[in-house]
């Protein structure tokens, strides 16, 4: 019973643990926190991130406006939670427009 409850911990814990790619979610946006980080359009890519390597596409599209990493867990995972960076770095370039 030891072993088997031990087995499932180291299972998942691996799992969790293990980079995987992570397709990207919308982070919900305003409308004016679009047109802000866009320079007053209602569409526009950027490049984000900590060294800006990143690409990140922001839009408004019937009454809904979100901000998405397009290149976050694309390639090889090199965070451990690809989701949570995605999210962090959408809101990091929403936070530092002026």
């Amino acid at each position: 019973m030891r072993r088997l409850v031990l087995m499932l911990i180291v299972g998942f814990a691996g799992f969790v643990l293990v980079p995987h790619a992570a397709e990207a979610k919308g982070v919900k946006l305003t409308k004016e926190q679009v047109r802000t980080v866009c320079n007053g359009k209602t569409e526009c890519q950027k490049y984000c991130g900590s060294v800006g390597t990143d690409l990140c596409h922001f839009k408004c599209k019937g009454g809904k406006c979100e901000g998405k990493c397009l290149s976050c867990g694309v390639q090889e995972s090199r965070h451990v939670f690809p989701k949570l960076y995605a999210k962090r770095v959408v809101k990091q370039v929403v936070r530092r427009s002026p």
